[in-house]
């Protein structure tokens, strides 16, 4: 099967522009920042398949009429440009930055697949963190990515065990739709978290997938891969919907093998900067792992410029602090060289 990119890059540039505006429009005052991740920042964005992942956190509070004024804004935007495509791709949350990190109650907007509403929170998953921490475009507004939380392997692990059981619930049967080959996809991705610790794009997924020989039905994944490049060429393809027909027993074939990978905790090598006690014990048996790079809770360096106007804030409140004979924040013990 012949393979082709789908997608107007231009449009789709022009909708993140004329959305972002919209968003900010309504949410002045509220100092909002505006991200986009997912497939449309990784380069796997398919028109006709993907969505646009986006993410508002705000340093204030959403008053009401922002808020419900938000929750229709894809319908409004549409309304107003009835041949743009994109405006219903848009999916997310919004809510201050605090309320995400606290996980308290709030006023939030959620705009899904199958519709929106005002909800009173909203969470982002592991897979989401990652992405936006490490693949996410900002957008408009100031840098926040480097007050979230990096996920941790087991949360990552928790997301993949949660997806598994998913596909065993509702892939067992699989519809006349392209959407089915997208389960192999989804395995694909699995495997290759719990093997790396890190997420990759379902293209990206696939194909690694293919290259280590872990997919039973490997024809079938590479018409998955081909049916991802272009969904808008093969939608009304009566062959191709035939077979989407029948990927039941296949994806479940592939799920064994990502239920294998969770059972045997496999994973191929990884970087652990963050540990529970710090600095890591001089006899913890994580020193003596072949496959562990271990680094002193400074692997972020400054990749973010929200780090180093972190830094850059502490070190002028501890000169202020020092000079005035006051409380330092930060103090380093010498003799670990971690925080006392």
């Amino acid at each position: 099967m012949d393979c082709e990119y789908a997608g107007d890059v231009s449009g789709l540039e022009c909708a993140l522009s004329r959305m972002t505006e919209a968003v900010c429009g309504l949410l002045v005052g509220c100092r909002p920042s505006v991200y986009l991740y997912g497939s449309a920042v990784s380069g796997d964005f398919r028109l006709g398949w993907s969505d646009l992942d986006v993410l508002v956190l705000t340093r204030e509070p959403i008053p009401p009429s922002a808020a419900e004024a938000l929750v229709s804004l894809r319908q409004t935007m549409t309304a107003a440009e009835p041949d743009n495509v994109y405006y219903r791709l848009f999916e997310g949350g919004m809510l201050p930055l605090r309320n995400l990190l606290s996980g308290e109650p709030t006023r939030a907007v959620y705009w899904g697949t199958s519709g929106q509403r005002l909800t009173d929170g909203y969470a982002l998953d592991a897979f989401g963190r990652l992405q936006l921490r490490g693949q996410g475009r900002l957008l408009a507004g100031e840098e926040l990515r480097g007050l979230l939380p990096p996920p941790s392997y087991a949360e990552l692990r928790d997301a993949v065990a949660a997806h598994l059981k998913a596909v065993r619930r509702y892939a067992a049967v699989t519809g006349r739709s392209l959407y089915s080959f997208g389960w192999l996809l989804d395995v694909a991705r699995g495997i290759y978290t719990i093997r790396t610790g890190r997420v990759a794009s379902k293209t990206d997924a696939g194909r690694w997938a293919l290259q280590n020989a872990l997919c039973p039905d490997p024809e079938l994944l590479e018409t998955a891969l081909c049916v991802r490049e272009a969904p808008l060429r093969l939608r009304d393809d009566p062959r191709t919907l035939d077979l989407a027909e029948s990927l039941g027993d296949a994806v479940q074939r592939f799920a064994d093998v990502l239920e294998e990978a969770l059972r045997n905790g496999e994973i191929a090598a990884a970087a652990v900067d963050v540990f529970e006690t710090e600095p890591l014990p001089a006899d913890s048996p994580l020193w003596d792992l072949e496959n562990l790079v271990i680094t002193p809770h400074s692997s972020g360096f400054y990749h973010l410029p929200a780090t180093l106007e972190r830094v850059v804030d502490i070190c002028a409140k501890n000169l202020s602090a020092y000079l005035n004979g006051g409380e330092l924040m930060n103090v380093v013990d010498f003799k670990t060289g971690y925080k006392k």
